[in-house]
């Protein structure tokens, strides 16, 4: 199983080749744990170290990448390349500390890029957002609340926003437990919206 840092670290290199090519030829850092593997085609350098816990990455319309990063808050990374397209580092901020809200998974922008959300185990928070700054433009509005589960298993908040549907924000909350260890029965009834899987 790879660490968090591996997973993120994967996701910012697979999306940086995705761009840009082949990345082999690019200076490998030692990493002191063995790399995941990706496909063919596909290669990998890393770009970001000393995150705490990341957990999902996503650009913003000025391309830049942003992370959540459990414990430490939300990071802002600007990547540029070189004469030889390998990446780097140009600009990195905290856009929004921790400060105790772990920040547990989900970060989406909103279809035209002008707000933030953040997603706790119990609450998803919104700001204004100015992609050209890499920042956070407003205090943060709280959206959704009371989503906190007895299980220390159902931390994680993935959300989405459909680009059908740019009005309507998808929260994924989990159930209270699994419906044959934990008789989570009420994930029965639609209503309660939670599902058991």
């Amino acid at each position: 199983m790879y660490s968090s840092f591996s997973t993120c670290f994967l996701a910012l290199s697979v999306l940086i080749t995705n761009v840009h090519g082949q990345l082999s030829h690019c200076p490998q850092p030692e990493l002191g744990y063995t790399p995941p593997v990706v496909l063919p085609g596909y290669s990998l350098t890393k770009l970001v170290g000393n995150l705490s816990h990341p957990r999902q990455i996503i650009t913003d319309n000025n391309h830049n990448l942003l992370v959540s990063s459990f414990g430490q808050g939300i990071l802002g990374f600007t990547p540029t390349f070189d004469s030889n397209n390998c990446p780097s580092v140009t600009a990195q901020k905290l856009l929004i500390p921790d400060d105790g809200m772990n920040f547990t998974h989900a970060l989406v922008l909103s279809n035209d890029g002008k707000t933030l959300f953040a997603s706790t185990p119990d609450v998803v928070l919104a700001w204004e957002y100015d992609a050209q700054g890499m920042r956070a433009t407003s205090k943060e509005k709280v959206v959704v609340h009371g989503m906190l589960l007895p299980s220390s298993l159902s931390q994680t908040r993935t959300m989405a926003i459909p680009k059908e549907y740019p009005n309507i924000l998808l929260v994924f909350r989990g159930e209270l437990g699994d419906v044959t260890k934990s008789l989570d029965y009420g994930a029965a009834d639609a209503a309660n919206g939670r599902y058991a899987f």
